[in-house]
């Protein structure tokens, strides 16, 4: 007799402990699926899709995170275009009014039009080629740099995640719940950020490396060749990378050379950042793209330069 309810007792605790790992999985999955909707500064989490599903738009005709603009528009206007990639585009801000673009258009207030053309994932290479191909021409260009832009001027190596796609036996797993996912996708950034040869390490490695460097520098003085073909003034934003801004001051003090020599100004945003709190800075522990604080940082102090840049232009 008590043998049975001893084995009673064994499979009832059993039965209870299966049935709170069940209903843990399930609240999980319910928050993970739709509450936490958040980008990762990869892109690959099943969260960061949903993300850019429900919070990157409105999309233009040429594709842009922006509003649609017609000739009539840019009609007794001092047009600034702003060229960049995920951080002018906006990865992980909600709202468009909350990027540095849209915050400067409302300061600058009606007499100006304030474009912006950029896309998530953008070399300097592939950003000049859009901005060679919008019909529309500006008074201002403000060109937004980051340390990754160098990517593209090595002609021979790409830096590659290695071993970073789930396992055949999982991977259905992976790609159908959002709870199993976001455990996926964490542990293997965590992987990637303390591996022997991480994508800092590669990244410095790219602006060291005699080749790949003056490849780049060619980039950066095109932009300053293509604005002045085009008779637009050139001012640059050079963004640290947030989750590393002393590791990245090195690759921003030859990107600043590169410009202070061709006279444009430029703005060093890790110099208006040194008393902000580093999760302040960005959208999240997991996206280190910059923070609503930090996009209005960025308009704050970029707004008086181009005022002073366009000093005589306002239509």
């Amino acid at each position: 007799m008590r043998n049975k309810l001893c084995t009673k007792g064994f499979v009832l605790n059993c039965v209870i402990g299966i049935f709170s790992i069940l209903l843990c999985f399930i609240v999980s999955e319910i928050y993970f699926r739709f509450c936490h909707i958040h980008t990762d500064g990869f892109g690959l989490s099943l969260a960061c899709k949903h993300w850019f599903k429900k919070y990157y738009k409105p999309l233009n005709s040429f594709g842009y995170r922006d509003r649609e603009w017609t000739k009539d528009d840019l009609k007794n206007k001092s047009i600034v275009l702003i060229v960049g990639d995920s951080l002018v585009a906006g990865e992980g801000i909600e709202n468009v009014s909350d990027r540095f673009s849209d915050i400067l258009v409302n300061k600058l207030g009606a007499k100006y039009a304030v474009i912006n053309v950029s896309e998530c994932g953008l070399d300097t290479g592939e950003e000049i080629q859009h901005f060679r191909n919008f019909p529309y021409k500006a008074d201002l260009i403000i060109w937004s740099y980051y340390p990754n832009d160098i990517e593209g001027a090595n002609f021979k190596e790409d830096y590659s995640f290695s071993n970073i796609d789930p396992p055949k036996n999982i991977d259905w797993l992976v790609s159908s719940s959002y709870f199993v996912n976001y455990i996926y996708w964490k542990l293997t950034k965590w992987k990637i950020i303390n591996s022997k040869k991480n994508y800092l390490i590669w990244l410095k490695e790219q602006f060291d490396d005699p080749s790949v460097w003056k490849n780049h520098k060619q980039e950066l003085e095109e932009i300053y060749k293509l604005c002045e073909a085009q008779n637009s003034k050139l001012l640059v934003v050079l963004f640290p990378i947030l989750s590393h801004i002393p590791e990245s001051q090195a690759m921003l003090v030859k990107i600043n050379k590169v410009f202070n020599a061709l006279n444009v100004p430029v703005l060093d945003i890790s110099k208006l950042i040194s008393d902000v709190k580093k999760k302040e800075l960005v959208v999240s522990d997991d996206d280190p793209h910059p923070s609503k604080k930090l996009h209005k940082i960025v308009a704050e102090n970029l707004y008086p330069l181009v005022i002073k840049s366009l000093k005589g232009d306002s239509k």
